[in-house]
């Protein structure tokens, strides 16, 4: 299979489906799978986002979590992993309370618009 895309400074975020311990198997989805991992690797730096660790963490299986973690200390670290877009308070009439940061892993909008243009899945989707 033949890939062709040129690019320059371009660091992927991961995901756990394609993390080398999670793509099992020589069915031909794997294979295929593998080989564009391989691909990617070769011609972009890969990296992990908080999201990902968590996603890690919660894996029920703990040979599969400590070789998933090994995977993940192998990633480029992404300097700004979340963008703070404001805080939400909530209080009740006791006067209890919590107050939680809204983030987005998106960190440059336009850039995201741009890639996302010819993609015909819903935002929230493509974000996480």
């Amino acid at each position: 299979m033949q890939w062709t895309l040129e690019a320059k400074n371009v660091k992927i975020c991961c995901d756990t489906s394609v993390m080398p311990g999670n793509i099992k198997g020589n069915e031909p989805k794997s294979v295929t799978e593998r080989e564009a991992m391989e691909w990617i690797k070769n011609k972009f730096e890969l990296a992990g986002s908080n999201i990902l660790y968590v996603e890690i963490q919660s894996t029920p299986d703990e040979t599969q979590r400590e070789f998933l973690t090994t995977n993940y200390v192998e990633l480029t670290e992404l300097p700004l992993k979340e963008k703070v877009l404001g805080f939400h308070s909530n209080f009740d009439q006791y006067r209890g309370g919590c107050s939680f940061p809204l983030v987005s892993v998106v960190q440059d909008e336009t850039i995201f618009d741009k890639l996302t243009e010819r993609v015909t899945l819903p935002r929230s989707f493509i974000q996480f």
